[in-house]
Formats: C-alpha cells, structure tokens, sequence
C-alpha cells in the first residue's frame, strides 16, 4: 500500500487549512487536526438513521457510469460532500496521497476508530469509483487519484487494500455515512431544514448552502409558484369557458365551485408573495447576525 516515502509526504500536504467556524490548521504541524479535518462526515453521521431517503446502501457508480447519467464531476475537499449529487452535478473528493502511506496509517489513523472508520469508508468508494481501466483514465485526467499510478499499480493497490474494505461486513469498521453511497443533496437539505433535533441555523442554511445572492436561493426554493400560478390560471380560464356554456351556465353546484376557487386564486399568490417577502427578510436578518457574530469574534481573537 505505500506509495510515498515519509521524506515526501510533506510536499502533498498544504501548508494552511481554514476551517468553517475561521479557525487554521497547519497539517505539517498538527496533522492529526488536518487528518480528522479532511475525512469529517460528522453531518451525515448526526443523520445516519435518515439517509435511506437519500440514498441506497453502497450505491457507487463507476467513473464511466457517472458520464452516463451525463454528471458533471466537481472536485471538493470536504469529506462531507463526497459522492453528493444535485440535478447534473456530483461532487467527488480526490483521494489524497497521504492517506496511501503506511507510516500515517500507523501512527495517525490507527489509533483513533473514529477517523479509522472515516478513512475505510472513504477508501472502499474508490474500490467502486474506479472499477475498470476507462474510469481509470478519468480519475487520471481528473486529478482523483495520485501522481505516479498506473493501470497495473492501481489493480495492485485495489488488490491489496480495498478490495478487503469491500469484503468486510463489520459495521463498526466504517463511519455510518458509509453505509450509503451516492446522496440526494436537495433531500438532505430538506432534511437538515426539518428536523427537530438540528440547531435553527440549519433551517436557514440547510446542509450545503450553495446559493450566494438571495435571488438564487428564491429561484432554487420557489420556483415551482411559477408553476403554481400558471395552473391556477389555466383553472380559472376552463372555468370561464364553462360559465359560458349552457350546460354550465346555471349548474348550481359549478358556479359554487367556481367562485370559491376564484377566491381561493386571489388570497394564494398574496399568501405566496408574504411568504417569500417574510423568507426574504428572516435571511436577512440571520446573515446581518452571523456577520456580526463573526466580526466579534474575529475581533476579540485577535486582540492581545
């Protein structure tokens, strides 16, 4: 399984990590830090007996199968956003050289289960991601896998290591996100907006907050009002028609109908517009107060 030397390992490592919450990590100094950093799923964790909505049990499609389904591949570090997938987009996390190299295995990764569990479960995707040669040369032009593999290498390395992560039925040998494989990203947000045991923060932000301006995140949460209206409006127009008609024109039970739906069409858009202005204005108010929150923090952090 070794594939670097320890003389080399430091020059794949980066020389600064920010975290969310602002904090720094320096993984040549701390790398215990950087490692538990890098393989975190601890959000998907925290929700582990809700992921079968989102997903199936070890569903892992191979590079070339991605293509397929016609997924555009988007590379991220966050452990928590691997083989995450909305519309036409999934996000896979390069699999980094260091995690290859026996020395950390032994000294880090080892002795803590935790991140064991995290680094098995990370590396048993790969067992699957690159299944054969043409994934293979994806991964490669990608920039998923290592320098210095090839096709031979990596039948030797999956021999080896991942094929017993494959074969392993111990629960416990990997962090429950595991057990899953591809997630439905829009249903974990909904998740992490819904459920009662999750801090109020994630009603607002959800589980990835991928849009930057408010008109995004109306687009992407509300879009199906246009849908809705436009329903409405072909409603009230059938209706029209029908009024218009003999057969209609004095059918009491129609014309009961159809002045409680026309009712029903002016209060909705109004009930809808408060909504979104209310939406609008809660976001607001929530960003102004992490702004300031951070800047208070940043603030006394820095003075001496």
């Amino acid at each position: 399984m070794v594939l670097l030397s320890s003389a080399n390992i430091d020059y794949h490592l980066p020389f600064i990590v920010r975290k969310s919450d602002g904090s720094i990590i320096h993984p040549r100094k701390e790398f215990d830090a950087f490692a538990q950093h890098q393989l975190d799923v601890s959000r998907l964790d925290r929700i582990a007996e809700h992921l079968w909505m989102v997903g199936r049990v070890g569903n892992v499609h191979p590079l070339h199968r991605q293509h397929v389904l016609g997924r555009q591949v988007i590379l991220t570090e966050q452990a928590d956003l691997h083989l995450l997938w909305i519309d036409k987009t999934i996000f896979i996390k390069p699999l980094p050289a260091w995690l290859l190299d026996e020395a950390i295995w032994k000294q880090h990764i080892r002795i803590s289960p935790r991140l064991q569990a995290c680094a098995n479960g990370f590396l048993r995707t790969y067992a699957y991601l690159v299944a054969y040669e043409c994934d293979f040369a994806i991964a490669t032009r990608l920039n998923l896998i290592p320098e210095g593999f090839t096709w031979p290498s990596w039948l030797n390395l999956v021999q080896d290591r991942l094929l017993p992560l494959c074969l392993d039925r111990n629960p416990l040998s990997f962090a429950p996100r595991y057990t899953y494989g591809e997630l439905r990203l829009s249903r974990i947000n909904i998740l992490y907006r819904l459920l009662p045991k999750l801090k109020l923060k994630h009603f607002f932000r959800g589980y990835y907050y991928g849009s930057q301006a408010y008109q995004g995140f109306l687009e992407r949460n509300f879009a199906w009002l246009v849908a809705g209206f436009a329903y409405l409006a072909l409603v009230l127009t059938a209706m029209q028609v029908g009024l218009a008609t003999k057969q209609l024109e004095n059918n009491t039970a129609f014309n009961a109908a159809s002045y409680g739906f026309t009712i029903f069409a002016i209060l909705v858009p109004l009930f809808a517009v408060a909504v979104v202005a209310a939406l609008s204005l809660l976001l607001m108010i929530y960003h102004v107060r992490a702004t300031l929150k951070h800047l208070h923090e940043t603030t006394v952090a820095i003075k001496p």
